[in-house]
């Protein structure tokens, strides 16, 4: 099969599978008239610049949540330490500012406190 041919045959299908979606308007954007399309162009940008970094994204923030919801100090168990508590926490949260969903400062300091569970951890 020529070039031209499965250019074509790829771009209608993602036009096809983009229609009165946002993805369509990006796929659009490399279609100039007839045989004017390119399909591997508007592949890239559909994927990486739309649904790949969005998907990337949701990916970290449900990863830094989960981590968020199952770290805590008891005390110093099996050579964890609560430096290790804290790395375990701010590991979580640079998750979910990579995500693009960081909580606040105070809601940080609020779930790390909360998560203390040592009665000889003093906290200040």
């Amino acid at each position: 099969m020529e070039f031209s041919k499965v250019n074509d045959d790829v771009h209608s299908i993602l036009m096809e599978a983009m229609k009165s979606t946002e993805g369509e308007t990006i796929v659009a954007r490399f279609h100039k008239g007839a045989g004017t399309r390119n399909a591997r162009a508007a592949y890239q940008a559909f994927g990486v610049t739309h649904f790949q970094s969005a998907m990337y994204n949701q990916g970290l923030v449900l990863k830094g949540t989960q981590m968020l919801a199952k770290v805590f100090y008891a005390g110093p168990k099996k050579g964890y330490t609560l430096g290790d508590y804290f790395k375990m926490h701010s590991e979580a949260h640079i998750m979910l500012k990579r995500g693009q969903q960081p909580l606040p400062e105070a809601q940080k300091i609020s779930h790390f406190m909360l998560n203390l569970q040592d009665p000889e951890t003093i906290v200040m």
